[in-house]
C-alpha cells in the first residue's frame, strides 16, 4: 500500500515502475475535486459521478511524460 503521506509526483514515479496501488492513492486523493470539476462542465450531478468514476481505473498506457507538474496548482482545488 502506498502511503498518503507521499507527494503526488512520487505516486507517479511509483506508477511508473509498475505499482497500481499508487494510482488509487492519487484518486482518492483528488476524487473530490474531479468530481466537482466534472459537474461543473456538465451540469448533472449523476452524468458527473459516471464520468467521475470511469477515471477511477489505473491508466493502460504508462505516463512515461509526467513532468512532475501538478494538475492544481497549491491553493487551487478546482472546487468554488
Amino acid at each position: 500500500m502506498v502511503s498518503d503521506g507521499i507527494s503526488d509526483a512520487e505516486c507517479v514515479r511509483r506508477l511508473q515502475r509498475g505499482e497500481t496501488d499508487a494510482f488509487e492513492t492519487l484518486v482518492r486523493r483528488h476524487e473530490k475535486t474531479i468530481f466537482n470539476l466534472v459537474y461543473r462542465m456538465l451540469g448533472d450531478y449523476d452524468e458527473a459521478a459516471e464520468v467521475s468514476k470511469k477515471y477511477s481505473c489505473p491508466p493502460s498506457a504508462p505516463l512515461v511524460n509526467f513532468a512532475g507538474m501538478p494538475i492544481f496548482p497549491h491553493g487551487s482545488t478546482g472546487s468554488r
